[in-house]
């Protein structure tokens, strides 16, 4: 049985009856339920039912670094990105992913630039996994955001271009309002 306070939020969640509720969370893959648990407080505590609680468990124990083996609680995790160059204009052409996770060491520290399978890849984007995660995720977000917004990716090592691009400019580059970074610095803090 559910405590009072899920089934008082659930109950509420779009409408739905709690056992319809419950039954359309479990039918999430494991990518959208942890995104999911993350849009709402009402969400959150659903997926907090111990239906659920369990699962979510057991699917953030397999956020695991493919190299390392470091969880998200143990390092800054994101994923992979084989960025391509036009050949002409040296401007962004394209940009793919295995979606494999991969630690901030292993990307920075110990220079891994293969996927399991052998994929290359040129640059690293961390995620927002939880609110912990995303506080130490921010900076290297940030960096990444910049490298890639700046279109001057003139090697793998990650170096920023020669001006130093803030929030507003890595914002206004990916199209997002300028108060988006410091808004989601503080849902983090929620």
């Amino acid at each position: 049985a559910l405590p009072p306070a899920t089934l008082q939020y659930a109950n509420g969640f779009l409408g739905l009856p709690l056992d319809v509720a419950l039954r359309c969370v479990a039918l999430l893959g494991p990518g959208a339920y942890l995104a999911f648990a993350g849009v709402c407080r009402d969400a959150h505590r659903l997926v907090q039912a111990p239906y659920h609680a369990r699962h979510l468990r057991a699917l953030r124990d397999d956020l695991r670094c493919f190299h390392s083996r470091a969880s998200y609680a143990d390092d800054v995790l994101g994923i992979a990105l084989d960025v391509t160059l036009h050949p002409k204009f040296a401007r962004v052409a394209g940009i793919a992913s295995t979606f494999d996770l991969l630690s901030a060491a292993a990307f920075h520290g110990d220079g891994v630039r293969a996927a399991p399978w052998g994929e290359r890849f040129t640059h690293w984007l961390p995620l927002y996994i939880t609110a912990d995660h995303f506080r130490r995720a921010l900076p290297h977000f940030r960096r990444s955001v910049a490298v890639l917004a700046s279109h001057a990716l003139c090697d793998a090592t990650l170096h920023l271009p020669d001006t130093d691009w803030g929030d507003a400019q890595a914002m206004a580059a990916l199209g997002l309002p300028l108060g988006f970074a410091s808004h989601a610095a503080r849902r983090a803090d929620l």
